[in-house]
């Protein structure tokens, strides 16, 4: 009887060691395409959430420069006065007409903004919006004006502004600064890059490149000497 039940052991269903060998084969090619169509997946969730953070930057700066250039107003042409408009090719520093707080839905108050790049040390540059009060500014008073990055790591910034050519008609914009102080300029071309990724070691980082044209309701075309007026 025990040499049965021996016998019958030894015909028990079981893995040969070839078998086991293709089994553990088919398992690596599975989980070797798997891991392909998973790293694909990843990327193209990287290069998704890149793109809406870029989208994202690109939409707070154009409209934050859009409102405050739109609302520019002149408010003291004198060249003296204070504070200064400044258009220049990589700063701008005007007065600007905000919505006023808690004194009814059309009431305006003017703020006195500037932007410009600021470099910290060893750091790349950031374009920066600062804000104060006119009235503030205007009486040259102390308050720490409000700051606020709207890009950071930028490598390139310009402005330009619009120029009718000498006896040739329309105009061009052109990087030179605005040097008209009773005048407000037509248009305003800003142009800000950011090539390198704020966050390091992210590989579907792309360049990003922002310009904004606004026009102001209230500028003219500047005219080189015998320019045709536009």
């Amino acid at each position: 009887m025990h040499a049965a039940l021996l016998r019958r052991s030894s015909h028990r269903p079981g893995l040969t060691f070839v078998e086991l060998l293709i089994a553990v084969a088919i398992f690596a090619m599975l989980a070797g395409g798997l891991s392909v169509h998973l790293r694909g997946a990843i990327a193209i969730w990287r290069r998704s959430h890149v793109a809406a953070e870029q989208g994202q930057r690109t939409r707070v700066l154009r409209a934050r420069l859009s409102q405050d250039l739109a609302n520019a107003v002149l408010v003291d042409p004198r060249p003296d006065a204070e504070p200064k408009s400044e258009w220049l090719t990589d700063r701008v520093a005007f007065v600007t007409s905000e919505p006023g707080v808690g004194a009814g839905l059309t009431s305006r108050r003017l703020t006195y903004v500037t932007y410009e790049l600021e470099r910290g040390a060893g750091q790349a540059a950031s374009l920066v919006r600062r804000a104060r009060s006119y009235r503030d500014a205007r009486a040259g008073g102390r308050s720490k004006a409000r700051s606020s990055v709207l890009l950071s790591d930028v490598d390139h910034f310009q402005i330009r502004y619009p120029f009718a050519k000498a006896k040739e008609p329309g105009f061009t914009l052109e990087q030179r600064p605005w040097l008209s102080p009773d005048a407000l300029p037509r248009l305003v071309e800003v142009t800000a890059n950011q090539r390198t990724d704020p966050e390091p070691k992210r590989a579907n980082w792309e360049p990003l490149a922002v310009t904004t044209l606004v026009s102001l309701p209230a500028g003219t075309i500047g005219r080189d000497e015998a320019a045709p007026a536009p």
